[in-house]
């Protein structure tokens, strides 16, 4: 973010119509390009990365970071794709957030959009009231990799957040920034996933591990795994929501926040307060218990979708070659582990024995 006295209206318009001229197009070949309509298409229908602008007061969102700070007034721009006319909505937005908020870690916060115009069930916008904004942090692209470990959970079931990724200028008010542009991407409210699941969103912290459905909870412990992440409680309920299936009369756990994988490895400043160390390391497989029968079945579902998984990564646009390989060549070696015999007994079968 840089200091610059003088903002316009002209540079406003200017960064929505080439960022609606160069939008890419969606990483899915063959999803086709039907948002940014007036039917009101709703925001997660698709994965095309979408252009906003949010015009807000910059010095007064980072410097209001507090676990129940107040909403600040903005606008959020965007260029409907069917008539090329710019649609601006009067919103209201706030820092959100627990490791992200702290500046310690974050220049920039997470943020929490509250949409104000009635008008919107004619916009990408329809039906949403409040909706979280995961950024930048510190510019680096580790938000995409975030996303696309969202989008891989989205392959295994649909108790699982949408997630809609953005390209964000942000416009200060007060013209003490000039246009700074960042990816970020919108996550989907529990209650409409909860919905569209048939299920209900229960409002709790925690739920005891023995009425958790069974089958997820074993998913969730290799998922949590596979992309080494270490930042979770499903004990607790850390980084969880729980839904309550009608289908199957049990509860389903949902996981999210997925930044601090190792599989990311997102170098933020001053992670030794966490972990000891600067570096994050590859947790190992907590314990479980379930019985080899029980491990495959799962196993069976990772090993379906590993194409699916590839495909996810090569056909993103918007990592380099070499994340790209990277990652893939991380999820290669979780399919190893889970396909060999002498593996699966060393990392994922639990005992006494083994403490």
């Amino acid at each position: 973010m840089y200091k610059n006295p003088k903002l316009t209206f002209l540079i406003l318009l200017l960064i929505l119509i080439l960022n609606g001229l160069n939008n890419s197009p969606a990483y899915s070949k063959s999803q086709k390009n039907t948002n940014f309509n007036k039917s009101g298409v709703n925001l997660f229908s698709t994965d095309e990365m979408i252009n906003i602008c949010i015009e807000t007061d910059i010095d007064y969102l980072l410097n209001n970071r507090c676990e129940n700070c107040t909403y600040q007034n903005a606008k959020l721009f965007y260029l409907d794709k069917h008539d090329c006319s710019k649609i601006s909505l009067n919103i209201k937005v706030k820092p959100r957030g627990h490791f992200r908020l702290n500046p310690k870690y974050c220049e920039f916060p997470p943020l929490k959009i509250k949409f104000l115009d009635t008008n919107i069930k004619d916009t990408l916008f329809k039906n949403q009231t409040t909706l979280k904004l995961v950024t930048h942090c510190n510019g680096e692209n580790y938000i995409l990799q975030e996303y696309l470990i969202y989008k891989q959970y989205n392959i295994f079931t649909d108790f699982s957040f949408k997630v809609r990724l953005a390209e964000i200028t942000y416009i200060d008010t007060k013209g003490n920034y000039e246009p700074f542009t960042n990816y970020g991407f919108f996550i989907e409210k529990t209650k409409h996933m909860a919905s569209r699941n048939n299920a209900v969103n229960v409002s709790v912290d925690k739920v005891d591990k023995d009425l958790l459905n069974y089958n997820y909870t074993t998913l969730i412990y290799l998922f949590e795994y596979m992309i080494g992440n270490n930042d979770w409680d499903i004990d607790l309920g850390k980084n969880f929501k729980f839904l309550y299936s009608d289908d199957s009369k049990s509860y389903i756990p949902v996981p999210y926040d997925f930044d601090l994988a190792h599989i990311i490895n997102p170098d933020y400043p001053n992670l030794s307060d966490i972990y000891g160390n600067e570096k994050i390391e590859k947790p190992k497989f907590r314990k479980l218990r379930r019985n080899k029968n029980e491990l495959t079945a799962v196993f069976n579902i990772f090993k379906y979708n590993k194409n699916n998984i590839f495909d996810l990564y090569s056909r993103f646009p918007y990592l380099n070659y070499y994340k790209e390989k990277e990652i893939i060549d991380y999820y290669k070696q979780f399919c190893k582990e889970i396909r060999r015999k002498r593996l699966i007994k060393k990392i994922f079968i639990y005992s006494d024995k083994k403490k």
